[in-house]
């Protein structure tokens, strides 16, 4: 598993009168390390030690201590063999000229950080396959024997691509040895949001190419699962702009994406794939993942493609979204969109639906029973014209402003009395 040409160190002799083996430094020579994972419980780096299930695990503890200060190598190699999630890297590891602060890297020197974090001590280039696709990038890490601090957050650093997918990050792992939690200023690209899923395994739609710039923080000792929030993203997908909070948790009997997104102004080409409505640009994601053109119709703003319901039941969604500006071609004027989409066992809900449409408005509900075969769906949507909408507003207005309206009133009973003096005379 491991391969050392060479291995120095140097012993302190006095303290071992205290039953204590003390190393100041040990160094490793050109060190070469081969993980290799065959499932979730077959690996070569996880030990059953001859002692572990022994009568004498109730026996004393030893009097003897271990303290190691640091560990140096020159250069060193990881390969990394993973059947399970399909990944097969070679990373090759280089220590820094010297220490770089972690500040120095994150761009925020003078702010203060609220727990003190290590400093990045080695810099890495990893090259290889991940999930079938080809993965490649570098970045930076801190020391060995910061790995087993429990108090003092381990920086991380790194700017990867896997196909046409770009993840870059900047932040720290807490408790690394035991993966408590991970604090991250975080970056995705690529060429589709449906590219993630074998990424990260949250199920996301077929877009046009994105980016997104946000905060992750991420716990994996929940009692329910994993946690990841990613929260105050800001983004564009294709010519939309996306903003918003969102979390998503792992769990039985299946994960959950939950959270607020608001876009100022929406293409319904960019997110149409979600609902079957294809852009029909040219190189569009949904016609290459099909294999078949089947653009949407001019002027048609129902779904002319089949819904896609395949992944509805990988997981569930509680999600509130709020659209200022939809533009369909430049024919549709939509405003004002907002609705609550729940996912529920491939039971899709938009409830309540409402939209500005033509200065009149649409509000309802909208099912969809993506669990049947054929897809089976309601919509109970009313419509109100913009004359309905403006007596709504006066009526509105005049509720909130009382004394307003009962000025209104004075005057014009002042009118007549004046119109009946004049005709008197």
């Amino acid at each position: 598993m491991v391969h050392l040409p060479r291995v120095e160190a140097t012993l302190a002799p006095l303290v071992l009168l205290s039953k204590t083996v003390y190393l100041p430094w040990i160094k490793l020579e050109q060190p070469d390390a081969r993980l290799i994972r065959l499932s979730e419980k077959t690996n070569n780096w996880t030990f059953d030690l001859a002692s572990a299930g022994s009568s004498e695990k109730d026996a004393a503890p030893s009097s003897w201590s271990f303290r190691l200060d640091n560990i140096l190598f020159d250069r060193g190699k990881i390969a990394v063999d993973d059947k399970v999630s399909r990944a097969d890297v070679t990373i090759v590891v280089d220590p820094l000229g010297k220490p770089l602060a972690f500040s120095e890297v994150t761009g925020e020197k003078g702010k203060g950080q609220p727990q003190k974090v290590g400093d990045y001590v080695f810099g890495l280039q990893a090259k290889g396959s991940y999930n079938g696709q080809p993965l490649s990038g570098s970045g930076k890490i801190g020391g060995m024997l910061a790995l087993r601090s429990e108090g003092t957050p381990f920086p991380l650093q790194g700017d990867f691509r896997s196909g046409n997918t770009r993840v870059a990050f900047t932040g720290t792992v807490s408790d690394p040895l035991n993966l408590g939690g991970v604090d991250l200023r975080l970056k995705f690209s690529g060429d589709s949001l449906g590219d993630l899923y074998d990424l990260t395994g949250v199920l996301l739609p077929d877009t046009p190419a994105f980016s997104t710039d946000g905060h992750l923080r991420a716990t994996f000792k929940e009692k329910n699962g994993s946690r990841f929030a990613y929260q105050d993203f800001n983004g564009r997908i294709g010519e939309s702009d996306i903003h918003g909070s969102l979390t998503y948790t792992t769990g039985k009997p299946r994960p959950k994406l939950e959270g607020d997104l608001e876009s100022r102004q929406l293409r319904l080409a960019d997110l149409g794939p979600l609902i079957g409505v294809d852009s029909g640009g040219k190189g569009s994601q949904t016609e290459r993942r099909k294999g078949e053109t089947s653009p949407q119709p001019a002027g048609k703003v129902l779904p002319y493609d089949r819904f896609e319901t395949d992944k509805w039941q990988v997981m569930d969604a509680d999600v509130r979204f709020k659209g200022r500006r939809i533009e369909h071609g430049g024919t549709l004027p939509i405003s004002d969109l907002s609705t609550h989409v729940i996912l529920e066992r491939g039971d899709l809900r938009l409830q309540p639906l409402r939209l500005g449409l033509a200065n009149g408005t649409i509000a309802g509900s909208i099912h969809l029973e993506g669990d049947k075969k054929p897809l089976q769906g309601t919509a109970n949507l009313q419509a109100r014209p913009p004359e309905a909408e403006s007596a709504d507003a006066k009526r509105g207005d005049d509720a909130e402003n009382p004394r307003r309206n009962e000025r209104r009133c004075a005057a014009s009973r002042h009118r007549q009395l004046r119109r009946r003096a004049a005709g008197q005379q």
